[in-house]
């Protein structure tokens, strides 16, 4: 696929820079989709005798992914979207496999984490799916939702992996500061205090804090990074902090939207049920 769009860079045209950022978001979802699943059945799917009793797994998950397209389609949002499976998981911290994509994203401790405004929007748009389909976690649902969206939005179905358990109190919430800062003076994003400002890290140095902290590597980021391009951005989802100038400068018309989004198996144990859906 990367070779592909690389013979293309000498003729780029906006629709290729769409494709890009859209193909960009589906490599993020395979990536974060295997970094943790080493302990796991990856290839088939089995049934879990609790989702049996009301479907078959995969008539269950094929149904709410079914809900998550219409949702995007009906209400627009596939950026949004995209931007909430990222948020869950990229908090992750390999070395104390603490955060990632396990659903606590939805206490309100962990949305009032620098980089999570407008984050609770996203959320109440996929209450009612959550609702209908109670057996699927949220953390399945935050990132099926942002899958559904990237195929809305032209990308290609992404074969997802389910089955990851949900945290259960906000005492499992990760440290505020993991998410990638907007602007310098940039934060240290990884240890005890992710907070704590880095006053001469300089944006190549916090960026690779951000990632090599996950286990990737400047090719992933790279690859990863474009995803931007899929969207819009709003003023009130970046930090206070930052100067008027600064949305000037980067972009006149404030016009980009979300980060990009991902899947984390960091939550799924090698002892929970695993679930391979083809497309959805």
């Amino acid at each position: 696929m990367m070779e592909k769009i690389s013979e293309q860079t000498g003729n780029i045209t906006p629709g290729l820079v769409t494709r890009c950022g859209i193909y960009s978001s589906v490599l993020l979802l395979i990536v974060f989709g295997i970094i943790q699943a080493e302990d796991l059945h990856l290839g088939g799917y089995m049934e879990s005798p609790e989702l049996r009793e009301r479907h078959s797994t995969k008539e269950l998950y094929r149904a709410a992914y079914g809900a998550c397209h219409q949702l995007v389609k009906a209400k627009k949002c596939a950026p949004l979207l995209v931007r909430l499976g990222w948020h869950d998981s990229g908090n992750y911290d390999g070395e104390t496999k603490s955060g990632g994509a396990n659903g606590s994203i939805r206490f309100e401790k962990e949305l009032g984490h620098n980089g999570n405004a407008g984050i609770p929007n996203a959320i109440a748009l996929l209450k009612p799916i959550k609702d209908r389909y109670p057996e699927i976690s949220y953390a399945d649902l935050f990132q099926m939702a942002s899958a559904a969206a990237i195929d809305v939005s032209g990308g290609p179905k992404v074969d997802m992996l389910y089955g990851r358990q949900d945290a259960q109190s906000d005492s499992e919430v990760p440290p505020n500061g993991r998410l990638p800062g907007a602007a310098a003076p940039f934060h240290k994003a990884v240890g005890s205090d992710p907070t704590e400002l880095a006053e001469s890290m300089t944006p190549a140095e916090h960026i690779r804090a951000v990632f090599y902290r996950m286990g990737l590597e400047d090719v992933d980021i790279v690859a990863l990074s474009g995803a931007h391009t899929l969207g819009r951005a709003y003023k009130a989802r970046y930090p206070s902090n930052l100067k008027p100038s600064f949305f000037s400068v980067c972009n006149p018309a404030l016009s980009a939207d979300v980060d990009f989004g991902s899947v984390n198996t960091s939550a799924v144990r090698s002892e929970v049920t695993y679930v391979h859906v083809d497309g959805c």
